[in-house]
């Protein structure tokens, strides 16, 4: 059986499968190769068929042409007869319209329909608002570019519409935004927008700056934006906590204000002054002047004009209507008309004025004048009548009366206690009268009587007018026979001999005696003055006793239920437990004669029975009677040393007993100390 393989034959067949399929490549290649049409002009739909048929993709994009038809092949992309390898794509630009248009004429159309023809011809409007006094509101007065002129597709134009007529922006520059708002919106103006921001100029809270500025001429409901205040940007000022002065002069009085506002400072005294050279509103002088110095929160005054100065007619001999109109066309106003009364000349014609004829003052100022009168008559005397009695004397002179108040008079119950004008004034007619009449008796104060004596007491209220009514009753904190409390209080205001109860004490209030036997001794304490019994007055014995516990209550006088005064004695048996053993004279020493002061509750030299009980339970009577050695029933410290023999010689033989103890212990020490010696000699010895 041959071999199949053999290295020289088969690397020979590999060079010629090689070959074979590099001519199988280079054949395919050569057949997918295409030539791109021209297309340029056709419709859509048409090139894309033809280039579809031919294998090729196809893409496109968007050109403007002013002479190609919409829709149209306008490029294409690759060029026609370029040659190109399947798969390929070729990018067509297609004819959306023309690249330039007509603007057209859109003056004298109102806003909407201009916007709406530009958009039909793919322009878009800018429109500008500007009052006019000729054109209406919302009508296209002028435009740019002007109608008939070529502009790219998508271009804009500017069109200017009419906001209405003309109306002056007001100033509102230093106003609150809110009170800026309100003026605006007065004027016809509406705010559209509100930023903040700093000003070194302006106070918090006021408008730094306007838009529309104010003075400009717009239309009504033109917005206005507003730049408002929200703090200082820097820091200015003098020494410390002084602040610079701003300038002011020749700025409005609102945005004076503010700015001395913003600067830390305060508006001081305004001053107006009329002034021909200065316009109306606006600030002349200031004090302090511009850059000084003064303290935080310090006043600055200023004059503003209220414009060119008027001068006061002549009134004198005009009639009241007459100088009422002559003021009015001079600029001032008219103030007070006094009538005086006169008893010949003419009547109606003004006497005299407030202001002389021919001063220059300030627009708007009053002029008071006073106007003859000769109809007058004499006020009559009606004080002390009655109400209608005076009414008929004041009619009979053709006045009238006016009641103008009351007073109290503890000396006429009804009646007229005064009148205004006096009696016997001329006055015009018809004067009114004004009358205070009598509201009876004037009341009274009711004097202070708590804790006087029931006798002072009744004294003071009887001489203030007032009547007494006495109760009486018992109670813990007021003394027998003064005042707890009074009806009305003091200081009440009370009809003259109107009654005022008091209340006297009789004394402390009788207690209920509690049971308190089972208790210990401070819950029984704290039981009997709750109930009412004075402290002072509860008094303690003790017993020992083995069948009740250390420190509760055996006994107790009164007994339980019983009603006493609250200044009864109280006796409490409480007991001490059970009796421990005999003390012995160690015990004595360290107890009561160490710590006699201790025991000595009483601080007075002596220890009773009770006290030494206290500190030392085991003492027993026997024990005490030798300890006291003169049989007065009280031990002292001294009788405690006697009896302990402290003092004297075996008072010494005690007090030495540290000593003899410090004694023996140095004995021990060198008698070891000799041993010591002894022991090492002898061992230097051998």
């Amino acid at each position: 059986m041959k071999c199949l393989w053999h290295p020289d034959r088969n690397l020979n067949a590999g060079k010629y499968l090689g070959y074979v399929f590099a001519i199988i490549l280079f054949g395919i290649g050569t057949a997918g190769a295409v030539t791109v049409p021209d297309v340029q002009g056709l419709t859509l739909i048409a090139a894309q068929a033809q280039l579809t048929a031919l294998g090729l993709y196809v893409a496109t994009t968007s050109g403007c042409s002013d002479t190609a038809a919409v829709n149209t092949v306008l490029d294409q992309n690759p060029a026609a007869n370029s040659n190109v390898s399947l798969p390929a794509t070729v990018t067509l630009t297609i004819v959306t319209g023309p690249c330039t248009v007509g603007v057209p004429d859109l003056v004298g159309l109102s806003s909407v329909a201009a916007q709406e023809l530009l958009q039909g011809v793919n322009l878009y409007a800018s429109v500008i608002l500007q009052c006019s006094d000729t054109v209406p509101a919302q009508q296209v007065f002028a435009q740019n570019p002007a109608g008939g002129t070529t502009v790219n597709v998508g271009s804009a134009v500017e069109i200017t519409v009419s906001s209405g007529f003309c109306t002056t922006v007001p100033n509102v520059v230093g106003y609150p935004e809110q009170q800026a708002r309100q003026i605006l919106q007065t004027a016809g103006f509406f705010v559209s927008a509100v930023s903040r921001q700093c000003s070194d100029l302006i106070a918090i809270g006021d408008v730094a700056s306007q838009d529309p500025a104010g003075g400009t001429q717009a239309g009504l409901s033109t917005p206005v934006t507003l730049i408002v205040a929200n703090g200082r940007c820097s820091s200015t000022g003098g020494a410390l906590g002084n602040v610079l002065v701003p300038a002011i002069i020749g700025l409005g009085e609102v945005e004076a204000s503010s700015r001395i506002r913003a600067a830390g400072l305060t508006p001081g005294t305004i001053t107006r002054v009329c002034n021909p050279s200065v316009p109306a509103d606006t600030v002349m002088t200031q004090t302090p002047s511009p850059m000084t110095t003064l303290p935080a929160g310090g006043a600055v005054s200023y004059q503003v004009s209220v414009g060119p100065c008027v001068t006061v007619p002549v009134l004198t001999g005009l009639t009241e209507s007459e100088a009422v109109a002559a003021l009015g066309a001079a600029g001032l106003t008219s103030g007070t008309v006094t009538r005086q009364c006169q008893t010949s000349g003419p009547n109606g014609l003004v006497l005299d004025q407030s202001i002389q004829a021919g001063a220059q003052v300030n627009p708007g100022t009053a002029v008071a004048f006073t106007v003859s009168n000769t109809s007058c008559v004499t006020v009559p005397d009606i004080a002390g009548a009655q109400i209608d009695e005076a009414q008929a004397a004041l009619a009979a002179v053709s006045l009238s009366l006016n009641v103008a108040g009351s007073a109290c008079d503890n000396n006429t119950t009804s009646g007229i206690l005064s009148q205004t004008p006096a009696a016997g004034t001329l006055v015009a007619i018809p004067t009114v009268v004004d009358v205070t009449v009598s509201s009876g008796p004037c009341p009274v104060t009711v004097p202070d009587v708590v804790g006087k004596t029931e006798a002072e007491a009744v004294a003071l209220l009887t001489t203030a007018g007032l009547t007494v009514k006495t109760q009486s009753e018992c109670n813990n904190r007021v003394a027998s026979g003064k005042v707890i409390r009074q009806v009305p209080l003091a200081n009440a205001s009370a009809d003259l001999g109107s009654e005022v109860t008091i209340h006297v004490s009789t004394g402390k209030c009788p207690v209920i005696m509690p049971n308190v036997v089972g208790l210990p001794y401070d819950d029984a304490r704290g039981e009997l003055i709750n109930a009412g019994i004075d402290p002072a007055n509860i008094i303690v014995r003790k017993e020992f006793r083995t069948d009740i516990p250390e420190n509760q209550v055996i006994s107790q006088s009164p007994l339980p239920d019983y009603e006493v005064p609250a200044d009864t004695q109280v006796t409490l048996v409480v007991s001490r437990g059970t009796k421990p053993a005999p003390p012995d004279n160690a015990e004595i020493e360290r107890v009561l004669y160490r710590n006699f002061v201790i025991a000595d509750v009483n601080s007075d030299g002596n220890l009773t029975f009770e006290e030494v009980l206290d500190v030392l339970p085991g003492m027993t009577e026997d024990i005490f009677n030798t300890i006291d050695r003169n049989g007065d029933g009280v031990i002292t410290q001294e009788e405690l040393a006697k009896y302990l023999r402290i003092g004297g010689c075996f008072g010494c033989l005690r007090n030495l007993w540290p000593f003899k103890m410090m004694a023996g212990d140095l004995l021990l020490v060198g008698i070891s100390l000799m041993t010591l010696v002894a022991v090492s000699l002898r061992r230097a010895a051998h």
